[in-house]
């Protein structure tokens, strides 16, 4: 996503391209697959959520296991916000222009004509987790609207095993409890983000079926990859003509059977150096890219760049450039999590 949306402010769209070729129209395609990314991630949680709750289940904590989920995420969504206030504030002053959504149609997101004002209840609403729900997304930081879908699902999910009574220990008055809290956050989320509990709940599927052992595991890689990238084609090209749910549970689908035969490997790729940097890091850059990306696009505006070999130089020196300052703010927010959290349980205790 990070890249795609580098991209975005950088080079000239597609359909502006004059002269094609290959590796042009695969550039193109891979920097277009951020919303696909999103699936993935929500596949990857599913499963390291459920992995979480099930590896000590006898000792689960509700409250506990709410308040490590809610540090980690504030931990970098407060600074972001934050961060992206400043920067809200930096473009209004110099460019103005950009803040009132006269670009959004040349880098296909950020602020709009209609919703770039941002109120104190809405930065409220964006830091409880209640965008989309209760107000909109900050748009001057975009992808700030998948935490709100996050956050429920980590609540939903322990929600639904107490109520199966899959926890050791329930009293009725806790089992009333755990009802009525499901009641209400069924009655409470969207049905669009209730929908996409199913993609999510994938991860949690695969953790339950991570133990088969299955036959022919090179064969199955190949053919899981080779349906992996289809439904990423068919993300572009849309084959069937199918709906936006439906394209991107199709999405999880081939992820999640491509991820179920890679534990099987017994050398996981998803083990190398480089994945365990991008993963350490992939939550900070996540929710600080954007509003760097903003003012870069700042400084080009509506000039953006032809894709040839000096300026595809210069984007990846940007790229490289903005992880750089990503990495400032891991180091001083993400990389602490466990140091702020304890600050909280010792304050709570």
């Amino acid at each position: 996503m990070y890249i795609g949306h580098l991209r975005n402010v950088y080079f000239k769209d597609y359909q502006h391209v004059q002269d094609t070729n290959i590796l042009i129209d695969f550039f193109y395609l891979v920097t277009s697959l951020g919303h696909p990314a999103v699936m993935i991630f929500f596949v990857i949680s599913g499963f390291v959520i459920t992995n979480l709750i099930f590896k000590d289940l006898n000792s689960f904590s509700f409250i506990q296991y709410l308040i490590d989920r809610l540090i980690r995420l504030w931990t970098v969504l407060i600074p972001a916000i934050i961060f992206s206030l400043v920067v809200y504030y930096f473009l209004s002053t110099f460019y103005p222009e950009m803040i009132q959504g006269k670009y959004r149609n040349i880098i296909n997101s950020g602020p709009s004509i209609d919703n770039y004002k941002i109120t104190l209840f809405q930065i409220i609403g964006n830091i409880f987790f209640l965008q989309g729900i209760l107000v909109k997304t900050l748009e001057i930081n975009g992808p700030l609207w998948s935490l709100s879908y996050e956050l429920w699902y980590y609540v939903l999910f322990p929600i639904i095993l107490y109520n199966f009574r899959i926890f050791k220990y329930q009293s009725n008055t806790k089992n009333l409890i755990f009802f009525l809290f499901l009641v209400f956050i069924l009655w409470f989320i969207p049905s669009k983000i209730l929908l996409y509990f199913f993609i999510w709940l994938l991860g949690s599927l695969l953790y339950f079926l991570k133990d088969i052992q299955i036959k022919y595991t090179k064969f199955n890689i190949i053919l899981s990859l080779f349906f992996f990238i289809l439904t990423l084609l068919n993300f572009k090209i849309n084959f069937f003509k199918l709906n936006n749910f439906s394209n991107d549970l199709i999405i999880a689908l081939g992820f999640s059977y491509f991820l179920f035969v890679t534990l099987k490997l017994k050398i996981n790729f998803f083990n190398l150096k480089i994945f365990n940097y991008l993963s350490n890091i992939s939550y900070s850059l996540y929710l600080f890219h954007f509003p760097i990306i903003l003012i870069i696009f700042s400084l080009i505006q509506k000039n953006k760049f032809t894709l040839n070999l000096i300026n595809l130089i210069y984007f990846f020196l940007i790229s490289f450039l903005i992880i750089i300052i990503i990495n400032i703010f891991w180091f001083i927010f993400e990389k602490n999590t466990y140091l702020y959290r304890n600050v909280v349980k010792r304050f709570i205790n």
